[in-house]
């Protein structure tokens, strides 16, 4: 997968949610979060970090 880093956190009920980051090549100028649906995959928005 084309993410830097890739851990969990435990939400309150104690189910892990996945976290993966993309760190910028540059300054970054902005942070974006994406919440996706659960028939969804992260890797699916791998290209658009990479934008």
């Amino acid at each position: 997968m084309p993410f830097d880093k890739q851990t969990s956190l435990a939400s309150p009920t104690g189910a892990d949610l996945n976290l993966y980051v993309k760190y910028a090549a540059t300054d970054p100028r902005a942070v974006i979060q994406i919440n996706h649906g659960l028939a969804e995959h992260a890797a699916r928005y791998a290209r658009f970090a990479d934008y």
